[in-house]
């Protein structure tokens, strides 16, 4: 479903107050995803040579994702299917399934049993 220009929401999402985006490009947030309080999703950035000019890169949340509170997902990245992203992280590159990433830069602490998951 289209929310608003370039923010495309699926079934059963939960998005707690204060989440914050920045969106030049599309931000895609599949079915059954949980966002908790004082998130960013930023899809822009700038050249770093150039800094007038704005490079956008879309970001992907799969299904059943959930991100914990204060998280800032930055520009291209994707969060795999089951993933979680632990509070106060900042996520500079693709976060795979059934994985737990945190810290500053996030990084995969943990891999979860895909086979649990109903």
């Amino acid at each position: 479903m289209i929310i608003a220009e370039n923010l495309y929401i699926g079934s059963r999402v939960a998005i707690k107050p204060y989440l914050k985006c920045m969106s030049a490009g599309n931000i895609y947030i599949d079915d059954d995803v949980q966002i908790a309080i004082e998130g960013s999703i930023v899809t822009n950035n700038h050249n770093f040579y150039d800094r007038p000019v704005l490079t956008v890169k879309n970001v992907h949340i799969k299904k059943n994702a959930w991100i914990g509170a204060n998280s800032i997902i930055l520009s291209g990245v994707t969060i795999g299917e089951n993933a979680i992203v632990g509070a106060g992280s900042v996520v500079t590159r693709d976060v795979p399934e059934n994985a737990i990433a945190a810290e500053n830069p996030a990084q995969s602490i943990r891999k979860l049993d895909a086979e649990k998951f109903i």
